[in-house]
């Protein structure tokens, strides 16, 4: 979870509070040769899921307001499939908090840096991504709405929510590729070696950020009088001014500095660049867009269809897969030895020639499909049925060639008949595991 990994970052641990799924740090690490202390506010999925109710947005709120009185650069975990969205939440006014927080994130006058650590989606992600600069772990998905709720809002056009989320875009490469995230840290969950490089993206990013803000200020002279303004405005208070005062408990210690301006002056731009709108215009009859035609499951079949055409076009060739390479070498061994006679005492440890190729190639075959099972996930069964039609047209061989590809393995014969023998196992499989992962709920409750 992301309060696991804030604590693995190193540096000197200030303070840390969790209330439920809301987690909030500082720390001290050692930025540019200086020790700088960092606040760091992060959803832990662990608790609830990450969702927030509005009394955890209310209390980011004060995190956000105490770091910005204490000068102290933030950085933002985003994980979360969106807020509490409950009866109970919508009676404690949930999107006026949420409203709240993004206010009050876009008016800081400091360094930001979100993370999309996991599943960013909706409401819930939104006040934490306004950030000057936003990054993704290689496996985070971020998304201003979940999937499955446009394909809710958007009946009319009968998408799935794998096609809603085709549709606006998920997954960390095309929102970088698409220019919403300023780059992709290289951390997985399963390599927790790789700690330092979020890290090390953190302390860069500040760094980037500070330099960028003296650049800008350089370049840019009218600052100096809008932040003359500003402290005016400080020392001599409209009404509205002295009871925001008031709320926001500022003192002349922790009120605007010129950088603190630019800050928020170029977040604000960033957030700009980040917000796409589009005229009716866009969605005329000559917009290269359109809307989707046809039943849903129609829809499905053919895109299903031509993937299936792609593949067999270029199948994966053996020797760029390490399991399926050495299974395949394993074939080729066992097949040169199936002709050698052996004695029965040497038999007896090493095992029958005609044995042992039995073996190689079920296990091979086995290996195979079990890749392509993977590889094609809920399109598996129906492409498995029809990669076993078009094996059926194709003329066998005895050898498979040299750097073979998957359909070259496919068409020997030993190969081939050990498939079609085994592959109704893996359809059989397919739909346990379905009902399985359909019974899930009960399976709990019986629990």
């Amino acid at each position: 979870s992301a309060p696991e990994v804030i604590q693995q970052l190193g540096g000197k641990m200030i303070a840390e509070e969790t209330e439920g799924p809301l987690y909030s740090a500082e720390i001290e690490i050692s930025i540019s040769g200086h020790i700088r202390r960092l606040g760091f506010i992060a959803q832990n999925h662990k608790m609830q899921n990450g969702a927030w109710s509005p009394n955890h947005h209310r209390k980011a709120a004060e995190k956000v307001r105490f770091f910005a009185s204490h000068s102290i650069p933030l950085v933002t975990f985003i994980d979360t499939p969106g807020a509490v969205a409950d009866a109970e939440a919508n009676l404690d006014n949930q999107s006026h908090s949420i409203s709240f927080l993004i206010s009050e994130m876009a008016n800081l006058q400091l360094p930001v840096i979100g993370i999309v650590f996991g599943g960013g989606y909706s409401g819930g992600a939104i006040p934490l991504a306004t950030a000057n600069i936003l990054l993704s772990v290689r496996e985070g998905v971020f998304n201003t709405i979940h999937p499955k709720g446009l394909s809710n809002i958007a009946r009319k056009y009968n998408l799935s929510w794998q096609e809603s989320a085709k549709h606006i875009g998920v997954s960390a490469y095309e929102l970088q590729s698409q220019g919403y995230f300023d780059g992709i840290i290289d951390y997985t969950y399963d390599q927790q070696h790789k700690v330092k490089n979020i890290k090390d993206a953190i302390i860069s990013a500040v760094e980037v950020i500070e330099k960028n803000s003296c650049n800008f200020l350089t370049e840019n002279e009218f600052f100096f009088d809008h932040y003359r303004d500003s402290i005016n405005h400080y020392l001599n208070p409209s009404k509205l001014l002295i009871e925001s005062n008031r709320i926001t408990d500022r003192s002349a210690t922790g009120t605007l500095n010129i950088f603190g301006d630019v800050f928020r002056f170029m977040r604000y731009l960033k957030i700009r660049q980040r917000i796409v709108s589009r005229s009716i215009d866009s969605y005329s009859r000559l917009s290269s867009r359109f809307t989707p035609v046809g039943k849903l499951q129609e829809r499905l079949k053919n895109e299903r269809q031509e993937k299936f055409k792609n593949w067999y076009k270029t199948p994966l060739e053996i020797r760029f897969n390490e399991k399926l390479n050495k299974r395949f070498e394993q074939f080729v061994n066992a097949r040169e030895d199936r002709e050698k006679q052996r004695g029965k005492f040497v038999a007896f440890f090493i095992g029958d020639p005609q044995e042992n190729y039995k073996n190689t190639t079920y296990d091979l075959t086995l290996e195979v499909l079990l890749f392509l099972y993977n590889y094609w996930k809920d399109s598996s069964a129906e492409n498995l049925i029809e990669l076993y039609e078009q094996l059926d047209k194709s003329t066998l061989h005895d050898l498979p060639p040299n750097n073979p590809n998957l359909l070259d393995l496919l068409r020997t014969f030993d190969i081939n008949q050990c498939f079609k023998e085994n592959f109704q196992n893996i359809l059989l499989f397919d739909l346990l595991y379905d009902q399985v992962i359909e019974a899930l709920p009960t399976i709990a409750d019986e629990l």
